[in-house]
């Protein structure tokens, strides 16, 4: 009976930390992020920006617009 407790602890313990690390990727994102229209209220200003766009080819079938005066970087593909 104590393995199971044990094992129903661990479990617990394993969704707990992945849930707070996907917590923190989520702010971690949000606070690179930008809106399109933050965006182009800094393009309008003629603030100096520099918008890389990271979408992979597959990204670009549901909605092939170019970001004009973007650098393009295609992420690695993992194996």
């Amino acid at each position: 009976m104590m393995a199971v407790d044990f094992i129903a602890i661990c479990a617990a313990v394993v969704v707990a930390s992945v849930l707070v690390k996907r917590v923190g990727d989520r702010r971690e994102l949000e606070r690179h992020a930008i809106t399109p229209e933050a965006l182009h209220a800094l393009l309008a200003l003629n603030r100096h920006v520099l918008v890389v766009d990271i979408r992979q080819p597959f990204d670009l079938l549901g909605n092939s617009v170019i970001i004009s005066g973007s650098k393009v970087v295609r992420p690695a593909s993992g194996s």
